[in-house]
């Protein structure tokens, strides 16, 4: 049955039998085989795909765009699973194909709703900066009972219009919301509060504010301080010091909970402080005074080490450990990517080595990828390795296909493709499908150090995989094994 991966064929098929052979293929095509001819082979009372099947079946083949549209719209119209289905493909689909897939497969699937597969295809075509396209998607299917609109999709949307600066629209989509039965979410008001402080709207954003403050009453500032001091420091920037000392001050006394800490309250003055001293004062403000929880520390250093500024968060890391909060992972993350970002990456590997064991943290993948990131752009990828290493030793923390690429593309960065060709190995052993540009790095890369037989495994492996090779690769290859110059061959051919 085909040419790929041998299957072993059992006297009864069961459906997870199938599944696994599926996953086992390298080229899709060859899954696709399977998936044809397997219940030819048995009586067809005894044997029926279900959704593990047909999930596998389009896990395999979402490396060919030009295949995976047609298998989709055979699967879904006969799925009760279509919309887990078709939301697990779209990352995989040209925008335009995803519509028309969700398109003709609303009518004639037995799927009673499709929420996943809508808000994928929203976020994918958000993703891509085709605003106008997913105005018209929202348009076209609101009020629909197949699906329905959350929260999460109106706020891929708010993100969306203010990164093309038009917080005018957001602010519109953002009134909406309550009308729709809908309460906005923290990433909404972290989107647009930006957006309108740049834009100058800055009397709309107090207004949006105030309207908030019913969220500080019932849980204190908590993860919205980050919110809150984009207006109040944008208000200090314009010269409204007075302002923002108003809406500080009702921020605050709405956190706090009883009527003597209201009145031992002093706002600082921030009309008479210069930009930085104000902004300092309402850092500490918003997180010491307002800020009863983890995640207002959280929020507000994550900001901190996104903006580059290590002092400022170091210090509420400081206060933070006062107050007896204990930071949690994702300050440390943020915390290497920003150390990472100003080429301190041998801070980065103290922070994994020492500050996560001093207070009790494990680091977890995303630790690890974000400092073998660090390390590798820093040309330091053999360093990297040790890291990749430390994982396999470390009980439950299981390097994935991001680590991998990492790792074989800092190698390839720095010239050394028998190393990246050793972790592409692990990669495709690991059950992680390499990238074409992968593919053809390392055999390239290969061919320039002579290792031809080697480059020609990995050719192999990658047609397996039901990738062409483009011409460059093959001049290589041919160069290689002629002991020409590539320039030579790529002008014969």
């Amino acid at each position: 049955m085909g040419g790929g991966t041998p299957v072993r064929w059992p006297r009864v098929l069961a459906p997870a039998h199938l599944a696994g052979a599926i996953r086992r293929q390298k080229n899709p095509l060859e899954a696709v085989h399977l998936y044809d001819e397997a219940p030819r082979w048995y009586p067809r009372s005894s044997y029926r795909h279900s959704d593990a099947v047909h999930a596998s079946l389009l896990a395999a083949a979402s490396s060919s765009p030009t295949l995976l549209p047609s298998l989709l719209r055979r699967v879904l119209r006969r799925s009760p699973s279509a919309d887990a289905l078709l939301a697990a493909s779209v990352p995989h689909l040209p925008p335009a194909a995803a519509v028309f897939v969700f398109h003709s497969s609303l009518p004639a699937s037995p799927a009673p709703s499709w929420p996943l597969s809508f808000s994928a295809i929203l976020r994918r075509l958000l993703s891509r900066g085709l605003l106008p396209e997913a105005a018209r998607f929202l348009q076209d299917f609101q009020g629909r009972p197949e699906v329905s609109i959350a929260s999460e999709d109106l706020t891929m949307l708010i993100s969306e219009m203010c990164r093309v600066k038009r917080p005018d629209l957001a602010l519109q989509v953002l009134e909406e919301m309550p009308n729709q039965c809908l309460a906005p979410e923290r990433g909404a008001y972290r989107a647009i509060f930006p957006a309108l402080c740049d834009a100058g709207m800055l009397d709309e954003a107090t207004h949006v504010v105030y309207s908030m403050l019913w969220r500080v009453s019932q849980r204190g500032c908590d993860g919205d301080v980050v919110v809150y001091r984009a207006l109040l420091v944008a208000l200090c920037a314009a010269g409204r010091g007075e302002l923002a000392e108003q809406v500080l001050d009702k921020i605050i006394r709405k956190g706090l909970r009883t009527p003597g800490s209201r009145r031992s309250l002093r706002v600082p003055m921030l009309a008479v402080l210069n930009i930085e001293d104000a902004r300092e004062a309402i850092d500490r403000a918003l997180v010491v005074r307002g800020g009863r929880t983890v995640s207002s520390f959280e929020s507000l250093i994550l900001d901190l080490y996104d903006e580059g500024r290590l002092n400022e968060a170091g210090n509420l890391f400081q206060d933070m450990c006062k107050k007896g909060f204990r930071p949690t992972i994702c300050m440390y993350e943020a915390k290497i990517t920003a150390l990472c970002r100003e080429q301190r990456v041998d801070d980065a590997i103290k922070v994994l080595e020492e500050e996560l064991a001093k207070n009790g943290l494990v680091p977890t993948v995303t630790t690890y990828n974000l400092l073998i990131k660090g390390l590798c752009d820093s040309m330091q990828s053999i360093k990297a390795l040790e890291y990749l290493k430390r994982m396999d030793k470390q009980l439950g923390c299981v390097a994935g296909k991001e680590t991998f690429s990492i790792l074989v593309r800092g190698l390839c960065s720095e010239s050394r493709f028998v190393e990246a060709a050793s972790v592409m190995g692990r990669m495709v052993k690991s059950h992680h499908r390499p990238d074409r540009s992968e593919f053809s790095n390392v055999i390239q890369g290969l061919c320039s150090v002579n290792r031809t037989y080697d480059a020609l495994l990995w050719l192999e492996e990658m047609i397996d995989h039901g990738e062409t090779p483009d011409v460059h690769v093959w001049s290589c290859l041919v160069s290689s094994a002629l002991g020409v110059g590539e320039s030579v061959m790529v002008a014969a051919m």
